[in-house]
């Protein structure tokens, strides 16, 4: 009823529609609901087709310009367009009070949603009733019952605004947490015990990031960042002059295992099968259809899309022994790997980082999951999509690099150039990859040590 490009129908449904005009034309000053908590119109109002482009416009000018996060969809969930409704609908005084999903209490989408409510009420009141079930372990027990229980698993929470021209508050928030470890039947005491003796209400303060809770800690930003990337190109203004994640074979069941035999004997009968089967696509004459061409025995080859567009462009493939190495498959467990740029989804930097079988180095990984530190080949879930910062990287050495009577591993070349050299002879130079910035700040944080 509050979109503006709706037809009215004054034939068919006249009835009705004298009913919606006389109640948009109505002065609602208080609106009390539990609007839906799914995202988007899939089996959510049975109203699968229904759009709303003037609502989800102002979700835009507000909600999301006001918003610090890339990805924003979830600002156009029910219950957030319920709430921009109903502010919106109340005019410049008014009640609105939802009991709703409490996912824009936290994160940067939210921001843009906190923000708006702080410009556009006078008092706020949030009772946070918690029983976030998307949790786990510790803080899943933290978080107590869920309040409706099957009915959602998600923070749920209290939420009055109120616009009143004449109140001397203006974006003030009163909050209230409900308690941690409270049962179902806990929290339903405690809100009707509420009824007749008002909560305790904490006053919040807004930092300049738009959060209410777990304020960040800025001095971080005084600290030396780890990298420094403008578009592709790392600058060596940071702490570390390079980075890579950790490698994705996206066939780990043939790339990793405990035995150093087995990974060469999958790798071997994958190699094998694929020039085989290289062969065989030649013969016939190169079908397009490379996919549906292919063996389907999975006991001898999986096929992935970056290996049958090899076999489209006729690369031939071979089993390279040096290859193999040990790697951190996962924190604290240690696997053999198989890492080839050719069968393996992504290897991203890491060649340069462990060049061959045996090269010394030592790579921090930090996630939002923490930090681990491995003198191994890291793969990419050891802390789920980290970066990995090397304490070096490397470089195949020129002939002209290397000196004529240099024979030895990780020595001085008049202190410009260390090498290093592989098995099988290859000179190689190591680079710090810690940057000249960063060795700066070490030396002024701790004088005296070099």
């Amino acid at each position: 009823m509050g979109e503006a490009d709706d037809p009215v129908d004054t034939t068919m449904f006249a009835e009705n529609t004298e009913r919606v005009e006389q109640q948009l034309r109505l002065p609602i000053k208080v609106i009390v609901g539990n609007p839906p908590y799914r995202a988007g119109d899939i089996n959510n109002t049975g109203n699968r087709n229904t759009k709303y482009p003037t609502l989800d416009r102002r979700i835009e000018s507000t909600y999301v310009k006001n918003s610090d996060a890339t990805l924003n969809n979830s600002l156009y969930d029910h219950y957030i367009r319920a709430f921009r409704w109903a502010s919106d609908r109340i005019g410049d005084s008014g009640i609105v009070c939802f009991v709703s999903n409490g996912g824009w209490l936290t994160g940067a989408a939210g921001a843009g949603v906190r923000r708006r409510f702080k410009e556009e009420f006078n008092s706020i009141y949030v009772y946070n009733l918690r029983g976030n079930q998307r949790t786990q372990g510790e803080e899943s027990r933290r978080e107590g019952g869920k309040i409706f229980a099957s009915g959602s698993r998600a923070t749920i929470a209290i939420t009055m605004l109120v616009k009143n021209p004449n109140s001397g508050e203006h974006g003030t928030i009163h909050y209230h947490d409900i308690g941690d470890y409270l049962t179902r039947d806990d929290k339903l005491r405690i809100l009707r015990d509420a009824v007749d003796h008002d909560p305790e209400w904490t006053t919040l303060d807004q930092d300049k990031h738009g959060d209410w809770l777990d304020q960040r800690d800025d001095s971080y930003l005084s600290f030396i960042p780890m990298g420094v990337q403008e578009g592709v190109k790392k600058l060596p203004t940071g702490l570390f002059s390079t980075w890579s994640a950790g490698v994705k074979t996206n066939r780990d069941a043939w790339c990793y295992n405990s035995r150093r035999d087995v990974v060469e004997a999958n790798m071997r009968r994958t190699v094998e099968t694929y020039n085989s089967e290289l062969d065989r696509w030649r013969e016939a004459g190169s079908p397009k259809d490379v996919q549906a061409f292919l063996t389907k025995d999975e006991t001898r080859v999986k096929w992935t899309h970056e290996v049958r567009e090899d076999i489209l462009h006729g690369k031939d493939a071979r089993f390279n022994q040096s290859h193999v190495r040990t790697a951190m498959y996962r924190p604290f467990f240690k696997q053999w790997q198989y890492m080839d740029s050719q069968f393996n989804n992504r290897v991203y930097l890491q060649p340069q980082l462990f060049p061959y079988r045996g090269a010394k180095n030592l790579e921090i990984i930090v996630s939002e999951r923490g930090a681990f530190i491995t003198h191994d080949v890291p793969d990419l879930e050891v802390m789920h999509h980290g970066q990995c910062f090397p304490l070096y990287w490397y470089e195949e050495a020129k002939p002209s690099d290397v000196p004529i009577a240099h024979n030895t591993l990780f020595g001085d070349d008049q202190g410009t150039l260390v090498f290093d050299k592989s098995s099988k002879g290859e000179q190689y130079i190591r680079h710090d990859a810690i940057t000249d910035v960063g060795l700066k700040v070490f030396q002024e944080a701790y004088p005296g040590i070099h």
